[in-house]
């Protein structure tokens, strides 16, 4: 009888060795991604239009990867020596850090949202047809981000309001 207990002992450490191990390592994952379609709003002359773009979530176990590059046409030129009119501008948007009032990422009434401080890269247009690259362009910007399931994306990060569909979700 001892002998069948100290067996079954045994037994259930050897499981709990082999299981929990198992188990710990199955993380909580959520995916997704789309394309970024327009800007918000509906002003009746814009400075530019958006022409495409991508973005991409990735949050494993709380920690956040979301990026969004889009290039936009810009319509009109600054009057101080902006862009050329027609000219490409590239954004890249990634998630830098939560802030200290709100989860990085939470699943509101359906929608995942990511909330913190996002950096904004910018590849920009010059007036002589030159390109340059500015890094941490009015960055980081406080905002957020919403992913609704049947609804597509809305960024709101300091003065970006974009709009995007969904390819997948899961």
């Amino acid at each position: 009888m001892k002998r069948n207990y100290l067996l079954a002992l045994g037994l259930v450490v050897v499981l709990t060795m082999l299981v929990l191990p198992a188990s710990a390592a199955r993380k909580m994952e959520y995916r997704a991604n789309g394309k970024v379609t327009q800007y918000q709003g509906n002003d009746p002359n814009p400075s530019a239009i958006v022409v495409n773009g991508n973005w991409n979530l990735r949050v494993v176990d709380g920690k956040v990867d979301f990026q969004l590059s889009y290039t936009e046409r810009n319509l009109i030129s600054e009057p101080e020596g902006g862009a050329p009119v027609g000219s490409i501008d590239l954004f890249k948007i990634t998630f830098k850090s939560a802030d200290p009032w709100n989860p990085p990422f939470a699943i509101v009434d359906g929608a995942w949202v990511i909330t913190g401080n996002f950096n904004i890269d910018k590849l920009a247009a010059q007036p002589d047809g030159s390109k340059v690259w500015i890094y941490g362009f009015l960055s980081p910007q406080g905002g957020a981000v919403h992913i609704y399931p049947n609804g597509g994306l809305a960024l709101d990060v300091g003065l970006w309001h974009l709009m995007g569909s969904i390819n997948s979700m899961k």
